[in-house]
C-alpha cells in the first residue's frame, strides 16, 4: 500500500468516526402489564404471588395483595392509567413487602440514563389501610437494587395518584453492566398502623449518554486531521471538507460542555443558566432542597408562567422547561439556611444537566472504584458512630449520608446477628454496617472480624475494614432453671466498592444477610 492510499484510508476512517455519533434520544422500554389491567377484574389473594400477569409479589404475614378498581378507592385518577391499580396490604409494619417485574426487561447497558416513573396512590380516608406508608421503587440488576428512590408517608395527597421518577446513569463498566434489569416497588417498615400503598402506570426509558472519544478514537481523529491536511495540500480534497473536519473535532470535545455542566455551589454567586422549550434542564444539588422561591416559574401547569418546574419535596434535584421563547425566570434555592440564586433564560442551546458540588470539595467520582484509603475509611467509621450527635447538633454534616435501621436477623447455630444500622457514603461508594451479635449459648463464640461480609442476592461483599472484637459475649445460664440469657456484643465493618474494583451501587434499603465465619478458640 503506497503512502497516498494509506493516508486516504486513515482519512475516511476518521470521517466515518466523526459522523457515527447521533443525538441521544430516550427509548421506551416495554414494561409488561404496566398499568395492572390483567386480570381485567380486580382480584386479591394472600397465597398467589403470581396473581398479576408480569409481576411477582413477596408479601409476608398472610397479608392480602392484588389489584383494585381505581374509581372505587380514589376520588381522582391523578397520574394513574386505566381502570386498575396494584396494591399491598402491609399488616406488619416491621417487614418489607414487594412487587417485582417477573421477567427481565433487557440487559443493563453502559453509559445509559434509565428513568423509571410510576404513580403512587393514597386511598380515600385516613384510617386502617388508607395511607400508603413509606414506599420505595428500585432498578434491580439480577435481583439486587442498584438505584432506589423512597417516598415517605404523607407525600402523596389524599385520594389520588401522583407521579414519581428515579433517574440513574450507568458507568462505562462495573458489576451491573450486562446484568438482567428488573423493577421493584416496596412497602417499607414503619411504626404505626397497617398501610396500603397503590401503584400504577409504570414506565421506563433509556437514553444513551454521549461521551468524549477514548484515546484510540481521539488518536484516529488527530491522524485523520493530518491526513486531511496532507490531501488538501495535494489538492485531493477541498478546504471546505477540511474545515468541516476541524469543526467536527471541536464539536466532539465541546458537545458535552455545551449541554452538561458541573459547577461549584456558592451562595455568593449568581448562576446564569440556559434552558429550552424543547428540552428539559435538570439541576442536581449535593443536599436535599429545603425550599424554592421564584418569579416567572410555576410547578402547576394550570398556572400561567413562562417556565414550568418539576420538583418533589425532599429531593436533591428538580427540572425546568420553558413554556415560551423568549422567557426568563428567577429562582432561589434554599438549602440548610443558605440561598443560591439562579437566573434562567431561554437559549437555542440549553443546558440539559447541571450538577452542583460543594465549593470546598472536588466533584464526586461517578464511575469506577473511588480511591479510598484506610485513613478515609476510619474517618467515615467515626462519622457513622457519631451520627446521632452530628444529626442533632450539626445536621449539615450528615445531610448527604443515607441511613437505614433494618433490624433484620441472620440466624446461625448458637447465635444470630442483628443488622442494626446501615450508612451509605455515596462519594466513597462505602457502606458501614452496625451489627449486634447475640450469643444464645453460655460459652464465648469466636469469629474472624476481618472476614465479616454481607450477601445481597447472589453477590458477596467483603469488609475492607472492621471494628469488632472477634468474641461474642457468652450468655448467662440460670443454675436453677438452666435457662440462658443471651449475651450481646456490638461490631462495625465497612464495605467499599466491589471485589472486582468497580462501584457496588448498593442501597441502604437492600436486603442484607450478614456473613460471620467462626474460628476455634486456640
Amino acid at each position: 500500500m503506497n503512502l497516498k492510499s494509506y493516508i486516504t484510508k486513515i482519512t475516511f476512517a476518521a470521517i466515518a468516526t466523526m459522523l457515527s455519533g447521533v443525538a441521544a434520544q430516550a427509548t421506551p422500554i416495554t414494561v409488561p402489564n404496566a398499568s395492572f389491567e390483567t386480570p381485567t377484574s380486580p382480584s386479591e389473594t394472600a397465597t398467589n404471588p403470581n396473581l398479576i400477569t408480569g409481576w411477582v409479589f413477596n408479601v409476608k404475614g398472610g397479608s392480602y395483595y392484588g389489584t383494585e378498581a381505581i374509581s372505587g378507592h380514589f376520588s381522582s385518577a391523578g397520574a394513574s392509567s386505566g381502570n386498575n391499580a396494584a396494591f399491598i396490604n402491609n399488616d406488619d409494619p416491621s417487614v418489607t413487602d414487594t412487587i417485582t417485574s417477573a421477567a427481565s426487561l433487557g440487559t443493563i447497558a453502559p453509559l445509559t440514563t434509565y428513568t423509571l416513573t410510576l404513580a403512587i396512590g393514597n386511598h380515600n380516608g385516613t384510617v386502617l389501610y388508607d395511607n400508603p406508608g413509606n414506599v420505595s421503587f428500585s432498578l434491580l440488576a439480577n435481583g439486587v437494587a442498584f438505584a432506589t428512590k423512597t417516598v415517605t408517608n404523607g407525600t402523596v395527597p389524599e385520594s389520588t395518584f401522583e407521579d414519581f421518577s428515579l433517574t440513574y446513569t450507568t458507568p462505562s463498566s462495573g458489576s451491573v453492566i450486562g446484568e438482567n434489569l428488573t423493577i421493584q416497588m416496596a412497602s417499607l417498615p414503619e411504626t404505626g398502623t397497617a398501610f396500603q400503598p397503590a401503584f400504577d402506570n409504570v414506565t421506563l426509558d433509556a437514553t444513551s449518554v454521549a461521551v468524549v472519544p477514548e484515546p484510540p478514537t481521539a488518536a484516529l481523529l488527530i491522524s485523520g486531521g493530518f491526513a486531511l491536511f496532507w490531501l488538501m495540500r495535494q489538492r485531493r480534497i477541498g478546504r471546505a471538507i477540511y474545515a468541516a473536519f476541524l469543526l467536527s473535532v471541536a464539536g466532539l470535545s465541546l458537545a458535552n460542555a455545551q449541554v452538561i455542566k458541573t459547577l461549584p455551589l456558592d451562595d455568593q454567586t449568581v448562576y446564569h443558566l440556559k434552558v429550552g422549550a424543547d428540552k428539559v434542564t435538570t439541576l442536581v444539588f449535593p443536599q436535599p432542597i429545603t425550599a424554592l422561591e421564584g418569579t416567572g416559574i410555576t410547578g402547576d401547569p394550570k398556572i400561567k408562567a413562562d417556565m414550568l418546574l418539576s420538583y418533589h419535596a425532599g429531593d436533591r434535584f428538580f427540572s425546568v422547561r420553558a413554556l415560551a421563547d423568549p422567557a426568563t425566570a428567577d429562582l432561589n434555592v434554599i438549602i440548610n439556611r443558605k440561598v443560591y440564586v439562579l437566573e434562567l433564560a431561554t437559549n437555542k442551546e440549553p443546558f440539559q444537566s447541571v450538577t452542583f458540588y460543594p465549593a470546598d470539595e472536588p466533584p464526586a467520582q461517578t464511575a469506577g472504584q473511588p480511591n479510598v484509603g484506610p485513613s478515609r475509611l476510619l474517618g467515615l467509621l467515626d462519622k457513622a458512630k457519631a451520627y446521632p450527635l452530628l444529626a442533632e447538633q450539626y445536621p449539615e454534616m450528615v445531610s448527604q449520608i443515607d441511613k437505614a435501621e433494618p433490624f433484620t436477623q441472620t440466624l446461625y447455630e448458637g447465635f444470630h446477628v442483628i443488622l442494626a444500622k446501615v450508612f451509605r457514603f455515596d462519594a466513597e461508594d462505602a457502606l458501614i454496617f452496625q451489627v449486634e451479635f447475640v450469643n444464645e449459648t453460655d460459652k464465648p463464640i469466636y469469629y474472624i472480624p476481618q472476614s465479616l461480609a454481607v450477601r445481597v442476592g447472589s453477590g458477596v461483599y467483603w469488609s475492607a475494614l472492621s471494628d469488632a472484637s472477634g468474641i461474642m459475649t457468652a450468655g448467662e445460664k440460670d443454675p436453677k432453671t438452666g435457662k440462658i440469657t443471651p449475651g450481646h456484643s456490638d461490631g462495625y465493618f465497612v464495605i467499599c466498592g466491589t471485589p472486582h474494583g468497580g462501584r457496588n451501587h448498593l442501597s441502604v434499603q437492600n436486603a442484607f444477610n450478614v456473613l460471620v465465619f467462626r474460628q476455634e478458640n486456640s
